[in-house]
């Protein structure tokens, strides 16, 4: 499975926001990109190695 170097940038960013909001590990939140004719959502947990 070949990583999509785009994905990636963008959930590290995403990861980065919510640092900058204040969430604690154990967090749950989701990201979701809309664009490109698709709706791609995604659910993460903050947890204490990210």
């Amino acid at each position: 499975m070949k990583l999509d170097e785009k994905k990636f940038q963008k959930q590290c960013q995403s990861i980065t926001s919510l640092r900058q909001l204040g969430l604690k590990s154990g967090a749950n939140f989701m990201i979701v990109d809309c664009g490109g004719g698709a709706v791609d959502l995604t659910m993460r947990k903050l947890t204490s190695n990210n």
